[in-house]
């Protein structure tokens, strides 16, 4: 059985609760990620913190200077904004468990649990991994099936068979 912790993320970035909207801006940006777990002192995860969040939260690139922009992301705290109720999965749970449960509740990212601590993050972007994976080795198999059907018209051709 395939499982979470086979494509899960190992130690993804994270923020402490009193980090704020600059910060998170900063670390998907740096990164190019688009999820962020958010720990507390005790470094269990207690929300989650997304691009879309950010995007929500953030002032409009129209209306506001850089300046301004900055100073209004540095006042916003991400014990504010972020999502506080989370769905978890252990680094055992099955992968097509997972997937259903990420389609079902529409999450772009599950934080990955063993033990209270975070251990990984499965994000969509880790399916689709998985799924192009697939699709390379169901093409491979399709090719080889037909270059022996080819081989199997040529030895025809020659009067075998």
């Amino acid at each position: 059985m395939i499982t979470v912790e086979d494509i899960m993320t190992r130690h993804p970035k994270t923020l402490p609760t009193d980090a704020n909207l600059a910060d998170a801006r900063r670390l998907m940006t740096e990164f190019e990620i688009r999820h962020i777990p958010v720990l507390n002192s005790a470094s269990k995860v207690v929300g989650l913190v997304t691009l879309r969040d950010v995007l929500a939260a953030s002032s409009s690139v129209l209306d506001d200077s850089e300046d301004q922009r900055v100073a209004h992301d540095s006042h916003i705290v991400l014990s504010e904004m972020m999502t506080t109720t989370l769905d978890l999965v252990a680094p055992g749970a099955a992968l097509r468990d997972t997937a259903l449960l990420m389609r079902n509740h529409r999450h772009g990212c599950l934080p990955v649990i063993e033990e209270e601590q975070l251990v990984g993050i499965i994000t969509d972007t880790d399916f689709l991994e998985v799924s192009i994976h697939l699709l390379e080795q169901l093409e491979s198999g399709e090719q080889l099936s037909e270059q022996d059907i080819e081989e199997d018209s040529d030895i025809d051709a020659q009067g075998g068979f």
